[in-house]
Order: structure tokens, then C-alpha cells, then sequence
């Protein structure tokens, strides 16, 4: 499907008319007719929506994707785990067979804790490896980061860097001592079962160097449309200063300008589609409505892309709710790029148009081929038949197709 997202209606009324009750022919505006109005909720990306078409009304998403940069494998090295034997006067604190707290020293890259921090200090293996996380976590000089769990301690480096490491556990009836500094290492030192707790407990060391997947890196920014209750669009790459055209997964799409300097990060905007009341004609007025009203607005269509566009249809996919009707149609002498012909007021008709009823693409204006910077003027005509019933929301569609 061609983007036709840059074929844009224009108000009529000179190049500086931006009201749609000023719209009565003559020269093409620069101002825009917006098919939907975007409320961009705050954020500092310098990102700009310009234009919405065909989206489900309500909240949906920008997404702005950040270019990422490489980032290299690290090794992950579990070191400790601490299990009690199983038993069925299970004691969860560390002790010796003489009943004495044992105390652990873990020296890893050359940075020492210790824990308890004095003899004599009853402790769990739970509290013992959390509270050697936390010592290692506050230590800006660690060279790795610490994640406690009951029985296990895993330590990640910080840098791409292996490291070497030594534990050793004191009592004052036993010392033993771990070490290691080869890849796979593992021994286990299983300390005798105390008579009072009916079971042993092991101290198991493993060092595992497997190296966590690398990110690849993406100098690449990208952005894409996320419609309420849509899916979202495929992601569009996108440079500095530039407008895209980003399509939802099934309906509607966004225009959207890059600033001059890209964000560094991530971000998920919020952009609010409605539907722009009164962008052309305006309220009906009780007596209009009562006794009848025929009014007339121009506007032109115009290819603001950079390539051409053919076989440009235009309909009213949608009548207004209310009893009105809206016909369209242009002057048979007004061709690409002509000026229309001004009315004095909104109730004059235009002269030499023909008005028809278009509620379908295939009676729909056949507007023909549009090249870039082309345009055409087309004329709207509403008519309010006498005694017609009220309509808060007295919206209708157009409908533009082209290849």
C-alpha cells in the first residue's frame, strides 16, 4: 500500500486563513485540515507529532527506540554454597562440632569480608551470605556484585575481566581453608556432626565462568505507532530533523518529526487521538435547524510528498449522524493548481460546480493525478433539511484513496 499520509486537505481563503468559516474559495492556505487532533502528553525527547489519520480514538503509544551500544559477555561465578545436613534435630546456625560459630573470610579480587565480623556471633547461612552480599554491594572497590539467596551467594564481575578468589572458614576448635583460582574449580569440606544437633553441614565451593550473552549494539534509532487497541507498527528507522510516516499494525498512522538532537534513552509517549470538531464547518444553529440551511465550505487537496500520486479518489465514507447531508464536487473548470472562485458568504452557492453524493469509493470524485506539490480545490455543500434533530456530535468522514 502506498503512504499517502502527505496528501493533506487545506483550507481555501489565502495563505494565511486558518478559520474554517473564512473557507469560501480563493487562494490555497497553508493551513491544514487535521483528519484527527493529538494531544502529545509532556516529555523532553523534542519528538513533534504533526499529523494523525485513521486511528482509533484515544490513548496510544509512540515508542522511540534508542540506538544501544555493545555490550561485551561478563563472567558470572557462583562461589559459595552452604547447606546444612540433613538431620532431624536440624540446626540452621553455623557451628562447629564443638559448638563453636564458625567465621568465613571471602577475599575476591583482592578485596577482603568477613562475616560474622567477630568470633562468637551466632549466625544462619541465610544471614551469613546476605549480610556478605550487602558488605560486598557497599564496597565501591568490589570488583563484582553480590546476590544472596538462602543456601547460595553468586557473584558477577563488573568488568569483562575474570578474577581470582579465596574463601576460608575459622572456628576456635577447626580451621579450613578454600582457595582456588582454576576455572571449574570445586571441593566440598563436610565439618563432623555435633552430638546435640544430630548432623553434619558441608560447605561447597564452585566457581562457574560462564559468560553471560553479549548485547549486540545498534547505532540505529527507531520509532513506531501503537494505536489504542492495536498492535504496534514495524519500527521505522529514523535520522535527526526529519518527518515519518509511521503505520500501525491494521489502522492508522502518525506523522512524526525528529528533533535536531536524538534522545539517548528509551521512551513510551503518550499521544491522545480525537476528532477535531468543527475543523470545517460550524455548529448548527437552532433556527438552521428549524427552518433549514444550505452552506458551502472549499478546501483543497493537496500531494505534499515527494513523489506523485495517481488515480486520487475522495468520498464521505461517513454521513453525519445528525439529518444533514454532505455533498462534494468542484468546478468543471477548475483543474491542478487553479484557484477557486470566492463566494461572499457561506449560504452563496459556488458558481459552475456540480454537487453529487459520495458515499462510496465507487461514486466517489475521481480527482485523477496529483504530483508533488500539486493541488486541487473541492467544494463541500451541507445540506439541513427544516425541522431536522439535534446531534451533539454531528461528525461525518472523508475517505481519500490513491496509488
Amino acid at each position: 500500500m502506498p503512504d499517502i499520509s502527505n496528501i493533506k486537505f487545506k483550507l481555501s481563503g489565502g495563505a494565511s486563513n486558518t478559520n474554517p468559516a473564512n473557507s469560501l474559495g480563493g487562494a490555497i492556505s497553508n493551513a491544514i485540515i487535521p483528519p484527527q487532533t493529538t494531544t502529545v502528553a509532556s516529555n523532553t525527547t523534542g519528538l513533534s507529532v504533526t499529523y494523525a489519520h485513521s486511528n482509533p480514538l484515544g490513548s496510544g503509544t509512540l515508542h522511540y527506540y534508542a540506538p544501544i551500544a555493545a555490550v561485551s559477555a561478563k563472567p558470572q561465578i557462583t562461589v559459595l554454597t552452604a547447606t546444612i545436613g540433613a538431620g532431624s534435630s536440624l540446626s540452621d546456625t553455623l557451628v562447629d562440632k564443638n559448638s563453636s560459630t564458625v567465621q568465613f573470610t571471602l577475599t575476591i579480587g583482592g578485596r577482603t569480608y568477613t562475616e560474622p565480623t567477630t568470633y562468637g556471633q551466632a549466625v544462619t547461612r541465610a544471614q551469613l551470605l546476605s549480610n556478605l552480599a550487602t558488605k560486598i554491594n557497599t564496597d565501591s572497590a568490589a570488583v563484582v556484585t553480590a546476590v544472596a539467596a538462602s543456601t547460595t551467594l553468586t557473584l558477577t564481575s563488573k568488568t569483562n575481566a575474570a578474577f581470582t578468589y579465596a574463601i576460608s572458614a575459622y572456628s576456635n576448635y577447626d580451621t579450613f581453608i578454600f582457595s582456588s583460582v582454576t576455572n571449574g574449580y570445586s571441593c566440598t569440606y563436610t565439618i563432623p556432626a555435633n552430638a546435640s544437633y544430630g548432623s553434619a553441614w558441608t560447605v561447597t565451593l564452585l566457581q562457574t565462568q560462564a559468560a553471560a550473552a553479549a548485547v549486540a549494539g545498534d547505532s540505529q534509532a527507531y520509532l513506531s505507532w501503537q494505536p489504542l487497541g492495536d498492535a504496534g507498527g514495524s519500527k521505522v528507522p529514523v535520522a535527526i530533523n526529519t518527518a515519518y510516516a509511521l503505520a500501525a499494525a491494521t489502522t492508522g498512522a502518525l506523522l512524526v518529526s525528529t528533533p535536531a538532537t536524538l534522545p539517548t534513552a528509551d521512551a513510551n509517549i503518550s499521544v491522545t487521538i480525537a476528532i477535531p470538531y468543527g475543523s470545517l464547518f460550524d455548529d448548527i444553529a437552532g433556527i438552521e435547524s428549524l427552518q433549514g440551511n444550505t452552506d458551502y465550505r472549499c478546501f483543497y487537496v493537496k500531494n505534499e510528498d515527494s513523489s506523485t500520486h495517481s488515480a486520487i479518489k475522495l468520498w464521505c465514507s461517513q454521513q453525519p449522524v445528525g439529518d444533514d447531508v454532505i455533498q462534494l464536487g468542484f468546478a468543471a473548470a477548475t483543474g491542478v493548481n487553479d484557484i477557486a472562485v470566492s463566494i461572499d458568504n457561506d449560504t452563496t452557492a459556488p458558481a459552475g460546480v456540480s454537487f453529487v453524493a459520495t458515499n462510496s469509493e465507487a461514486t466517489a470524485l475521481n480527482i485523477g493525478t496529483l504530483a508533488a506539490g500539486e493541488y486541487i480545490a473541492v467544494w463541500q455543500k451541507r445540506s439541513i433539511t427544516a425541522a431536522t434533530r439535534a446531534a451533539v456530535a454531528d461528525n461525518f468522514e472523508l475517505t481519500l484513496s490513491a496509488l
